[in-house]
């Protein structure tokens, strides 16, 4: 009984919160599409955005102790984003991009309820662009 009651306990203290969904997207504010790739370990994952449109990076995560779910980001050794495959940023940890917890740099959107968006606006201004 007592091995039930602490994996019960467990259950609950790692398990999700089903009434907390975190979405965390990319916008491109820049003015043509880009294609966002993120590199971890020798492995790529990517993200075509069309301009002016978005991209989610993390759609309905399941939260839990009572709070969205935070993007982690810090096992990516790199963000590279491209447009018409020329390299116009890299971020690496440490650069705004990693913040996922700053709400000045994701903004933080909720509707009043458990549901949390982050937005990550991605412009000429954090790109190096002439």
């Amino acid at each position: 009984m007592r091995n039930l009651t602490i994996l019960i306990g467990l259950i609950l203290l790692f398990s999700c919160d089903p009434e907390y969904f975190t979405d965390y997207i990319i916008e491109n504010q820049y003015n043509q599409e880009i294609e966002v790739k993120f590199y971890s370990d020798g492995n790529e994952s990517n993200f075509e955005i069309p301009s002016k449109h978005e991209a989610y990076v993390l759609e309905n995560a399941c939260g839990n102790s009572g709070g969205p779910d935070i993007l982690d980001l810090q096992n990516e050794d790199s963000i590279s984003v491209f447009s018409n495959n020329i390299n116009l940023a890299i971020f690496y940890p440490g650069d705004p991009i990693y913040q996922t917890e700053n709400e000045e740099i994701w903004q933080m959107i909720t509707d009043g309820t458990y549901d949390y968006t982050f937005r990550f606006k991605i412009s000429e201004d954090n790109l190096s662009v002439e």
